[in-house]
C-alpha cells in the first residue's frame, strides 16, 4: 500500500483536548504529528468529516494552542487522526518548529504529566 499522507509525521506526546457532539470537554493525548495534521488516542472518537476546535497544552512553548480539523479517520478503541483545516496557522508553524526543537529522543512531550504514586 502506498503512503497517502503529504508531511512527515513526528511520535509525541502532548495532552489535548476537544469537545463532542454533545458539547462534553473530552481529554486526550496526541500521539503523532505533522503539518498537515495529528493522531489522537481517544475512546470517544468523533465521526468521519467533523469538524472540531482542538487545544493542545504546549506548556514547554508556553501556551495553549487552538487549532481547527476535521476528522479524516477513525480507528475503533483507538482514536482518530484529525487534518488541520487551516495549514497557513501561525500556531501549527510554532507547535511543530517546538518539536523540532525538543526532538532529542524517539518522543517528545509538550505537556506536563502529573501521576500520583
Amino acid at each position: 500500500m502506498k503512503e497517502q499522507r503529504k508531511h512527515v509525521r513526528r511520535p509525541v506526546k502532548i495532552e489535548a483536548r476537544y469537545q463532542d457532539l454533545s458539547n462534553t470537554i473530552i481529554k486526550c493525548k496526541v500521539k503523532d504529528l505533522s503539518k498537515g495534521g495529528v493522531f489522537i488516542e481517544t475512546e470517544h472518537p468523533l465521526d468521519k468529516d467533523c469538524i472540531l476546535t482542538m487545544s493542545f497544552d504546549a506548556v514547554d512553548l508556553g501556551k495553549i494552542i487552538d487549532i481547527q480539523g476535521k476528522v479524516v479517520r477513525v480507528i475503533s478503541e483507538e482514536g482518530m487522526a484529525i487534518q488541520f483545516t487551516d495549514q497557513e496557522n501561525k500556531d501549527i508553524q510554532t507547535l511543530i518548529e517546538g518539536v523540532k526543537k525538543l526532538n532529542k529522543g524517539p518522543m517528545v512531550s509538550l505537556s506536563r504529566i502529573v501521576t500520583k504514586p
